[in-house]
């Protein structure tokens, strides 16, 4: 495992190829401020299936397995399999969506990167993948900040964080929608889902995201509680704002970040629990 206080961020991420890391995160900060939105139905499960919509379903013991290309469910305590960025990233048993323990995520200040960073299992087939994860805010960007974006993944490649997708979310000087984006071309997508009435995002629970990046048809993907965001969905049709004759292509997938980065004026506390990657859509209640 390679620690990083968070003065030494620069200095590691040159070391790991990464040099552009902070700067396209400060810009991709910026760019979360454009919305698009393309709204249209979202599809549901049936209770007790894979894809259920129904939260009763979501909750419980680990459910990681060896049928899924990856899965971290936090409960050996230990982060040693994962390189570190930041130094506000650990393993409790504050709140758990599954099992007793999760990852905790404290973040501070301006642009403050506290990420874990996993290889396995890419390289993936046709350069597609869905994470899905569960995610508890016991707060997030307020009053009296300005519009901001902030992070929770990113997904890149290796050598140079030039190319990446992220999943995150954006404050909008009262409340927080999530968001997707990419780099190249610089692409930000905010919530507007249900039509018209989209919700912020919350405090004090437990929420499912699944995220999908597909290499094949060059598009981006968003559930959340196994419902799809249409307005977060990203195609090669996609305008960028700053490039809008470049069309969308997904990067190639070396590694994927999981945390926080962002900035904030007050501590801001994320717990993530139950990590899945796999070809195949993975759900909630799996």
């Amino acid at each position: 495992m390679t620690r990083c206080r968070p003065r030494d961020v620069p200095s590691a991420i040159e070391h790991s190829g990464a040099h552009h890391f902070v700067t396209h995160a400060l810009r991709a900060a910026l760019l979360l401020a454009v919305a698009c939105t393309s709204p249209g139905p979202a599809p549901s499960g049936d209770r007790g299936g894979p894809f259920s919509t129904d939260r009763r379903d979501f909750f419980g013991g680990s459910r990681c397995d060896t049928s899924l290309a990856f899965c971290e469910d936090f409960e050996s305590g230990s982060l040693e399999r994962y390189e570190m960025l930041g130094d506000n990233v650990t393993v409790d048993a504050t709140h758990a969506a599954r099992g007793a323990r999760a990852l905790h995520v404290r973040a501070q200040g301006s642009l403050d990167v506290e990420l874990i960073r996993t290889r396995a299992p890419f390289p993936l087939p046709a350069n597609s993948h869905y994470l899905r994860m569960f995610v508890y805010f016991a707060a997030l960007p307020a009053p009296p900040m300005d519009v901001n974006g902030w992070s929770l993944a990113w997904a890149q490649t290796e050598p140079s964080e030039a190319q990446y997708t992220r999943l995150g979310g954006q404050f909008d000087g009262t409340n927080n929608f999530f968001a997707t984006g990419s780099a190249e071309p610089a692409i930000t997508l905010v919530d507007a889902d249900p039509a018209a009435s989209p919700r912020p995002v919350p405090t004090g629970e437990w929420l499912c995201l699944e995220w999908r990046n597909d290499g094949t048809r060059h598009e981006q993907h968003f559930y959340w509680d196994a419902v799809e965001h249409p307005s977060l969905t990203i195609t090669a049709s996609t305008p960028s704002p700053i490039n809008p004759t470049v069309p969308y292509v997904a990067p190639r997938v070396d590694f994927v970040d999981i945390g926080w980065i962002g900035t904030v004026n007050e501590p801001v506390d994320v717990w993530i629990d139950e990590i899945a990657i796999d070809e195949q859509r993975i759900g909630c209640a799996r």
